[in-house]
């Protein structure tokens, strides 16, 4: 029973830490303008691709992402403060209006799926370093396979929420209006902005921490 509250429990913290850092939402507004040329079912296809190549970049970096880093050499702590660092760049820009008056101002042909309209406008640096540091803390909890399960889960969550907020991007934009996005935009960004700074101040207190040994 307590595992499976504690599952619960990961599953929510991980899911509103992808949402918060993808924002679904905020990116749809960009997509939207991006695909202006293509039609309505062209950019329910492209969208369903970007969200299946989506889920397959954070479930990887969930599963396998601090063997990657091991083999790179590269420390956790390290991922977590150079990812908080660069939420943090994004999520200024959010709040300072970068993202509603746009960094694309033509249209995208679908071969743009993977870059960039999958990487960097919906999966970051800061998601991937987001995934590892959840899969990290699931490694070391009691029950760690129930909780990489509830990270996973929470991953594909993400990924079916891209495909529907990518898929009707044009409902989102005329449901919130020109204010209604740029609010739900800065709102985001803030929230995004504190999971950035806690990323920064975790990788750091584990990094001076006298327990902490070399990677």
């Amino acid at each position: 029973m307590a595992a499976m509250a504690d599952a619960l429990s990961t599953l929510g913290a991980s899911f509103i830490t992808f949402f918060s850092i993808v924002n679904p939402i905020g990116s749809a507004l960009i997509f939207d303008r991006a695909v202006a040329d293509l039609s309505r079912s062209a950019r329910r296809r492209l969208a369903q691709h970007i969200a299946l190549l989506s889920g397959v970049i954070v479930v990887v970096a969930t599963v396998a992402g601090s063997d990657i880093l091991h083999v790179l050499g590269i420390r956790l702590d390290a991922l977590r403060v150079a990812g908080g660092l660069v939420l943090s760049a994004q999520a200024w820009r959010l709040i300072g209006h970068a993202a509603a008056s746009g960094r694309h101002d033509g249209s995208v042909a679908a071969r743009g799926a993977l870059v960039p309209l999958t990487m960097p406008l919906t999966i970051g640096p800061g998601t991937i370093a987001a995934a590892i540091s959840l899969s990290a803390a699931a490694a070391a909890s009691p029950h760690a396979l129930v909780h990489l399960g509830a990270v996973l889960l929470a991953a594909l969550l993400l990924t079916a929420l891209i495909a529907v907020t990518y898929g009707n991007a044009s409902r989102v934009v005329d449901l919130l209006g020109k204010n209604g996005s740029c609010a739900a935009v800065q709102l985001s960004a803030f929230v995004l902005l504190c999971i950035a700074t806690e990323m920064v101040l975790q990788g750091l207190r584990n990094a001076l921490s006298p327990d902490s040994g070399p990677a």
